[in-house]
């Protein structure tokens, strides 16, 4: 690990960017790329990679011998990103750990702006902060979403439903009940209480709701506009849209049967029946076999939710920490 840096605000704090791929090269060359222009580089850069091949690993080797030469780490892990995490995690010792996606683009001040929010705040309270997307922006709310507890106008919320209306357009330092996972930074301290779960496999959709809602019913956590970044999105490991509904109707009633903070059954299914109710009309007036595909699947995801509680499939999925 490199030298503790100083963060604005005179508080030192070393750090550590943690960055999670699978099959992603030219992603992860573009990240590094980024954050070799940072106005202050992580103390350390650590690349878990669960690729088929060595083509990230040459990427990495390449930046090691350049600007990020001594801070710039690789790591072999199993694919499964919760796993990869907590890998990462057990691998370092620093006192702010920052996630970011291997598809982002950081603006040079991103990890500069992370550290003032948590060099601001010298008694702990804030335990994590999160960076603003820059290239995604928020659509007005209809009334009927509202309605149905599927989206808040009010941005970062968790709702007792479980959905998490999306974290964009922030103009000033914001409180918030979760981070996205492409771009949120923790302290250490919150790896001794709660580590990812892995029971999400795979791709783990809504994974780090799961935890940064964990983390908040410990202290706050913060999204700052100053440390700005863009989510690009890779085609690459991405799910088709009828598999995705698929896994946010089923990761979602996981998250809410573990009953953590607001999160309540009862508003799960009548959130759900809104989101087929919508998917339903939209069946109806595309008649397109991907709306069809996405109806299916919702209905198959409620079946499975009822089959789980109910006992007879998967057990429930049950939040570890180390509480």
């Amino acid at each position: 690990m490199g030298p503790v840096s100083q963060a604005r605000g005179g508080v030192s704090l070393s750090d550590e960017l943690i960055i999670c791929t699978l099959n992603r090269p030219r992603e992860v060359e573009r990240c590094l790329d980024s954050v070799t222009k940072q106005s202050r580089l992580p103390d350390a850069v650590r690349v878990v990679d669960s690729s088929e091949s060595a083509a990230t690993r040459s990427v990495v080797d390449r930046h090691a011998a350049g600007a990020l030469s001594g801070r710039l780490i690789y790591q072999a892990a199993a694919p499964g990103l919760t796993g990869q995490r907590n890998a990462g995690v057990r691998a370092g010792r620093s006192d702010v750990v920052h996630f970011v996606d291997d598809d982002t683009v950081l603006d040079p001040h991103y990890i500069e702006s992370i550290l003032h929010e948590f060099a601001s705040d010298p008694k702990g309270a804030v335990l994590a902060v999160g960076g603003s997307i820059t290239n995604v922006h928020r659509h007005r709310v209809p009334v009927v979403k509202r309605v149905f507890m599927l989206d808040s106008p009010r941005t970062g919320r968790v709702l007792p439903s479980g959905r998490n209306p999306l974290i964009v357009d922030v103009q000033s330092v914001t409180d918030v009940d979760w981070l996205s996972g492409c771009a949120m930074s923790f302290r250490r301290v919150v790896f001794d209480m709660f580590s990812f779960n892995e029971e999400f496999k795979g791709y783990g959709l809504g994974e780090d709701v799961e935890f940064t809602y964990r983390v908040r019913q410990r202290g706050r956590l913060l999204v700052t506009p100053e440390a700005r970044i863009e989510h690009l999105q890779s085609p690459v490991n991405r799910m088709a849209m009828p598999q995705f509904t698929y896994d946010v109707i089923v990761n979602r009633a996981r998250r809410v049967r573990a009953r953590t903070g607001c999160l309540r059954m009862r508003w799960f299914w009548w959130s759900v029946t809104g989101q087929l109710l919508a998917l339903g009309g939209a069946a109806a007036l595309d008649r397109s076999s991907l709306q069809r595909a996405r109806l299916h699947k919702g209905l198959e995801a409620a079946r499975a939710v009822l089959r789980e509680i109910a006992g007879r499939d998967s057990v429930r999925v049950r939040a570890p920490s180390h509480e």
